[in-house]
């Protein structure tokens, strides 16, 4: 059954809804704002502190600061609420990300959400449950993947236009693990670094999601990868999964084990995970007019770069993240990166190691896990059972 589910505004609300809504401060006492902030403000308040005996209530995790430390737990909050063009989902399983311990600790910037509830989370797959007002392509039931803000919850909203379709004979666990990394990977790889049949590519950061992904896609562009690991290990998995020419960090000068792999060219194309801590071995390996793009910094922030070598390398140091990107550019991202991924996504010939997977109410456990470092692959957690 097709089910087209119309936007409410919260000013359709009850005056009584909304006075409890706004802590039983009437709009007309709002003192030193104007309309406009009044009205900002009102809806901000209405869309958000409903409570639960008002509006349906889900599970969600929230983060929690207590004793000067950040923690998350367990709470009843609001469903969130649809706007035209939105998906409503029912989400199945739900990637865990860097990205949220940074969130946690108060290092990354909140993406703009359905709510103002403080839920960790970027990535999940699931079911869609109901439409937003001028929804095309997607119908209840569909099974979609993408990375909407809060995803840490038993529903998320997903805007239409973000949203990827699981392919066929995909598992949820499977598909929650997907979308962070290829869509950072191939914004990075193809549109930013514009690489091309023949680059070498090195990848800093390999073994993680993003590394993983982008070693795929330079296969498919017809460019080989160069990885280096400090755990020798790790590198025939890493094989699996895209990598060319890998080296072990302990047995020699990584960037003469690059210009070796690469015939004393260098890399084309750095897809950097890392940044700081290994900053001017990447500059040092980088070939002239490489495209150096700045992905991660799990190495530290902050780095001191030799200019003079930049000039004359004539390098291009380009900076991606999705957190100050407007819906409309992400919208183009997500389908740039579905019309070059779907095929190869759907026939598996790209994908990732999921290297464990966590009950919904073990997020605090899947974290501390990431935290660890001790894995190759990506951490999910299941969704909410019920």
């Amino acid at each position: 059954m097709h089910v087209q589910a119309q936007y409410c505004s919260p000013f359709r609300l009850p005056l009584a809804t909304r006075r409890r809504a706004g802590e039983g401060i009437p709009v007309s006492q709002e003192r030193g704002h104007t309309d406009k902030e009044t009205k900002r403000n009102e809806f901000a308040r209405n869309r958000n502190r409903i409570s639960l005996e008002e509006e349906p209530a889900m599970k969600a995790w929230l983060i929690e600061r207590r004793n000067d430390e950040a923690h998350i737990g367990m709470s009843d909050v609001p469903s969130p609420r649809m706007g035209p063009g939105d998906l409503l989902v029912r989400v199945r399983a739900i990637g865990v990300n860097r990205a949220d311990l940074a969130r946690r600790t108060g290092h990354y910037e909140r993406l703009p959400a359905s709510t103002d509830l403080p839920i960790p989370g970027l990535e999940m797959a699931g079911e869609v449950v109901a439409l937003g007002q001028g929804v095309r392509g997607f119908h209840v039931g569909d099974r979609v993947m993408g990375l909407p803000a809060q995803a840490y919850a038993e529903q998320v909203v997903l805007q239409a236009a973000h949203a990827l379709p699981v392919p066929a004979g995909l598992q949820w666990i499977e598909a929650a693990a997907l979308p962070m990394a290829f869509l950072t990977a191939h914004n990075a790889m193809v549109t930013e670094g514009k690489v091309r049949r023949g680059d070498h590519v090195l990848v800093q950061g390999a073994a993680t999601g993003v590394g993983m992904a982008a070693m795929q896609i330079a296969r498919l562009q017809g460019a080989a990868s160069i990885a280096g690991s400090a755990s020798g290990g790790k590198l025939p998995k890493l094989a699996e999964y895209g990598l060319d020419h890998g080296f072990d960090y302990r047995t020699g000068d990584g960037v003469a084990q690059v210009l070796r792999a690469s015939g004393g060219h260098g890399a084309d194309v750095i897809i950097d995970m890392v940044g700081a801590s290994a900053a001017a071995s990447t500059l040092a390996a980088a070939a002239e007019r490489a495209r150096w793009i700045q992905v991660g910094r799990m190495g530290g922030g902050q780095a001191t770069i030799d200019l003079d070598t930049m000039a004359r390398k004539r390098l291009a140091l380009i900076g991606v993240t999705f957190r100050t990107r407007s819906s409309d550019e992400i919208a183009a991202l997500v389908s740039a990166a579905r019309a070059d991924l779907e095929e190869a996504l759907a026939s598996r010939r790209i994908s990732l190691p999921v290297a464990k997977v966590f009950a919904f109410d073990e997020a605090d456990e899947a974290q501390a896990f990431m935290r660890s470092g001790s894995y190759l692959g990506k951490i999910v957690l299941e969704g909410a059972k019920g």
